[in-house]
């Protein structure tokens, strides 16, 4: 089991997904800076703001989700699609 870190809209190019192992228990704080907040997201939904005196704790769940597909569903077939993969770079006119 891990835990994937992943920027959200990241600058650089140096940043990079962080995978960690699934028991680590990651804690983020705030710089304390003036009226800065933290907004915390979940599938691209805000979920709560975070304060400099509060830490957020993450960790896995007691739970599994299972995950269905339709009959027929391939990942890496939308993915190629989606990504133009083994497709002509030329434009046609």
């Amino acid at each position: 089991s891990a835990i994937v870190i992943v920027p959200i809209c990241p600058h650089t190019l140096s940043d990079r997904p962080i995978v960690v192992d699934g028991d680590s228990k990651i804690e983020i704080k705030l710089i304390d800076r003036k009226g800065v907040t933290g907004r915390v997201s979940c599938d691209g939904r805000p979920v709560a703001d975070v304060g400099a005196d509060e830490t957020l704790e993450i960790e896995t769940a007691d739970f599994r989700a299972n995950l269905l597909h339709p009959k027929g569903y391939d990942y890496f077939r939308i993915l190629r699609s989606k990504l133009a993969w083994g497709q002509s770079s030329r434009r046609s006119r």
